[in-house]
C-alpha cells in the first residue's frame, strides 16, 4: 500500500477521539473514523492516489467515488485501530 497518513497523524486522531468521547466501543470508532476519511472528489481521489489503492473488478457498476472512499475508510480503520489499541493499553497500565 502507498502513503497514508502518518503514524504521528493517526496519534494526534487517536487522542482527540479519546478526548472527544467517553464511551470507546465500536460504533464510536466507525464514527470518528469515518469523520476524518475525505468528502470532497477532489480529495478522496488524492488520497486514493496516494495510498496506491486499486479499484478490482469486484467494484464493477459501483459508483466510484464510494468504492474509493470505502477503501480509504479500511484503510484509515485498520490504522486508527492499531493506534487506539496502543494507546487503550497504556491507559489500562497506568490504571493497575
Amino acid at each position: 500500500m502507498g502513503k497514508t497518513p502518518s503514524t504521528k497523524q493517526f496519534e494526534e486522531w487517536v487522542a482527540d477521539y479519546l478526548t472527544s468521547y467517553e464511551d470507546y466501543n465500536q460504533d464510536t470508532v466507525h464514527e470518528y473514523v469515518d469523520g476524518i476519511v475525505p468528502l470532497t472528489y477532489h480529495e478522496i481521489w488524492q488520497r486514493f492516489d496516494e495510498m496506491s489503492l486499486e479499484i478490482t473488478q469486484a467494484h464493477v457498476g459501483l459508483e466510484i467515488w464510494k468504492v474509493m472512499r470505502a477503501e480509504i475508510y479500511d484503510a484509515y480503520y485498520a490504522a486508527f485501530d492499531e493506534v487506539l489499541d496502543e494507546f487503550l493499553e497504556i491507559l489500562e497500565q497506568g490504571d493497575d
